[in-house]
């Protein structure tokens, strides 16, 4: 869905998640990054949530640039949270709090 800049289902679900449930609301969707764009990035915090859907397990050119992706980000200082869609989907309250402690602490 990156070619339209349109959300996806997910980063919809979760900006709503972010907007209800997450004290610090300041994060930008969609940022770019090198040649990358990163799903959900607190920039003030250096925080980045990805959200993986099933093609980041199934095509093995996703990993590759998963990979390159979250190598750029530790050398200039972020931290990275990718949480899977199936299980944020399938635990939702788990991962709701998992997400919320990786940026309000």
């Amino acid at each position: 869905s990156r070619w339209n800049n349109e959300p996806s289902w997910p980063e919809k679900w979760f900006m709503q998640v972010i907007e209800n449930e997450f004290q610090d609301k300041n994060y930008v969707r969609a940022h770019p990054f090198y040649r990358f764009s990163l799903d959900f990035i607190w920039i003030h915090k250096k925080r980045v949530i990805e959200i993986d859907g099933e093609q980041h397990d199934r095509f093995i050119e996703q990993q590759k640039r998963d990979i390159e992706k979250d190598r750029l980000l530790i050398e200039n200082g972020y931290k990275i949270l990718r949480v899977k869609w199936k299980d944020v989907f399938n635990n939702p309250l788990e991962n709701i709090k998992l997400m919320k402690n990786f940026i309000d602490g």
